[in-house]
């Protein structure tokens, strides 16, 4: 006889592992590497977000004389954001074929919640998507165009990253020689726990 969980009684159903009837969730990671901006009460939906380009060098130093310098022209580049608005929503009836004891509100709650998280996460990625550069490998020695990916590749892409100013995203650790640091760290704490034992 072959049971199935669909052909079970609705009882029966909910007594089952929670962790095995569980709604998966994708892992939420694209906005990590976003900014958020909070656009400011009764402002409209048009957010406008400026910078200023960054000057020349100027590397020969003033004569004698003390003459000014030649100036440089101060621009500015605007960028508009429009705030768009997504919604959904779960339409529930009050007819049950039996008493059920599921809370239906509160996993209606959840599911919500869960789409939320991952429709952001899933319009961020694409935002990221159509501003993001691409670098093709071609260290390899496939002969593909794209090759393999190599040491030189990683290099290239980590040179376009830094000429442009990027931010890391976890923290640097530093290289240091600490070897002998430890050793004295543990030495003095198995010291401690022979004295605790004693």
């Amino acid at each position: 006889m072959t049971v199935s969980i669909a052909s079970l009684p609705p009882q029966i159903q909910q007594r089952y592992n929670a962790k095995l009837l569980s709604t998966p969730e994708h892992n939420l990671i694209h906005q990590l590497f976003a900014t958020p901006v909070e656009l400011p009460d009764n402002n409209g939906f048009i957010d406008r977000q400026s910078r200023y380009d960054r000057l020349d060098l100027f590397e020969v130093p003033l004569d004698d004389s003390q003459n000014n310098p030649p100036p440089q022209q101060l621009n500015r580049v605007d960028v508009d954001c429009r705030v768009r608005v997504y919604a959904t929503y779960i339409v529930l009836t009050r007819q049950v074929t039996i008493t059920n004891e599921d809370p239906v509100l509160n996993s209606a709650a959840a599911r919500l919640g869960q789409s939320l998280r991952e429709t952001q996460d899933a319009l961020q990625r694409d935002n990221l998507e159509s501003s993001a550069s691409i670098i093709n490998c071609v260290g390899g020695s496939n002969g593909d165009i794209p090759t393999e990916m190599t040491i030189s590749d990683v290099d290239d892409v980590f040179t376009v990253l830094q000429n442009n100013s990027a931010e890391y995203i976890t923290n640097i650790v530093e290289a240091d020689l600490k070897f002998g640091k430890v050793c004295a760290e543990l030495k003095s704490s198995l010291i401690d726990l022979e004295c605790l034992a004693a």
